[in-house]
């Protein structure tokens, strides 16, 4: 954002930093050696007698150095950090190679967890867990153009009617190997293949299709699909979703985006400049897991959306303490008054149902009405 120059020199003083933690006494350790290993990625190599606990604590050190920002020029910039161990007595024999190898492997664990987080490399029993992320992403290439993945339907149904008025699509991946992996497997190895635009195009595009051609009581039902901050920032999304609707003959009216709320998180005008184009046109926005902790107010009277769907954390509260219930109810009252149509997700039971129903909620999904289907 700041240029290159800044960049070189943030990095600098962030390894000024972690030097002086580095370079305190800690028991044990003989010799220490601080790296720059890439991009903003360093690595600690120590020597000696030092057991877990004091090397754990060593890197919570290291990762509680980025709390306080760091002033380039007159800037205040603020940074996360994340850290990954390994011991050479979890891998007889290994080099050095193989260790910065396995601590890598640390720290992509670590990097899936809060910021501040620190993972030790565990032996996996299905092996390196890098290679094994190597070969999905290769797989997932073929799975995109042989039909590996599949779209499964979950009914959305509306209160207090209890009519069947839409379906949200969901992936899975049918692995020959693995057999069938869950969602997060198949977004998180797209992620890394850099595919997640192209999954995301070929699933919209085949979700688009199916609900297109489907006669009799499915007919008229709406398909919701999920559009990540990676589609939002594709500039020929707009262009490609008009086509998926013309090429499937699917009337806008039937289409639902749900907008995740990390994918808010970046240029908000933007984003709202976009999802106002394709409202225009007749497709429904819907927010989606709302109140997993982005979303204010604020935010929301600025975003062209017609659609909440709330998480189903608060889903769950609904059924909670008086306190939880009432915060919830409020929620809700306010998003209904500002226009909003409000969808409770996750709803497994019918204590769940009764609450969501009493809460005014105009809308219900999960597996209390039906689990993910084919058509």
């Amino acid at each position: 954002a700041y240029g290159r120059d800044v960049g070189d020199r943030l990095l600098g003083a962030l390894a000024q930093r972690l030097s002086q933690i580095a370079d305190a006494r800690h028991p044990g350790v003989a010799v220490r050696l601080l790296s720059r290993l890439a991009a903003a990625e360093f690595g600690l190599a120590l020597a000696g007698e030092i057991n877990r606990s004091d090397a754990d604590a060593l890197a919570r050190l290291l990762v509680e150095g980025f709390e306080r920002p760091f002033a380039v020029d007159d800037r205040l910039i603020h940074l996360a950090g994340r850290a990954g161990i390994v011991a050479a007595t979890a891998v007889p024999g290994a080099d050095a190679d193989a260790l910065i190898h396995r601590a890598g492997v640390a720290l992509a664990s670590a990097r899936t967890r809060e910021p501040g987080a620190v993972a030790w490399f565990e032996t996996d029993p299905a092996g390196d867990p890098l290679t094994r992320l190597a070969d999905l992403e290769s797989d997932l290439h073929g799975a995109m153009a042989n039909d590996g993945i599949s779209i499964l339907y979950q009914p959305q149904m509306t209160l207090p009617g209890g009519a069947i008025t839409g379906v949200e699509a969901l992936v899975r991946w049918d692995h020959p190997r693995h057999g069938r992996l869950s969602a997060a497997v198949l977004l998180a190895t797209a992620a890394s293949a850099e595919l997640a635009v192209q999954l995301g195009t070929h699933v919209r595009g085949r979700a688009i299709a199916a609900a297109a051609a489907w006669t009799g009581p499915l007919a008229g039902l709406k398909i919701s699909v999920n559009v990540t901050a990676a589609d939002l920032a594709d500039p020929h999304f707009v262009d490609t979703l008009a086509g998926q609707l013309v090429a499937a003959g699917l009337p806008p009216s039937r289409l639902v985006l749900e907008v995740t709320e990390d994918a808010l998180i970046g240029d908000l005008d933007a984003v709202a400049a976009l999802l106002d184009v394709v409202r225009r046109d007749g497709v429904t926005v819907a927010l989606d897991d709302f109140g997993t902790g982005y979303s204010s107010l604020a935010r929301l009277v600025r975003l062209p959306v017609d659609v909440i769907k709330l998480d189903r954390a608060l889903t769950l509260a609904l059924s909670g303490t008086e306190r939880e219930r009432i915060l919830v109810e409020s929620i809700v009252s306010t998003m209904r008054r500002l226009g909003l149509m409000v969808i409770a997700e996750g709803v497994e039971d019918a204590v769940q149902l009764a609450s969501v129903r009493a809460a005014g909620c105009d809308g219900v999904q999960g597996y209390c009405v039906a689990p993910p289907m084919d058509a």
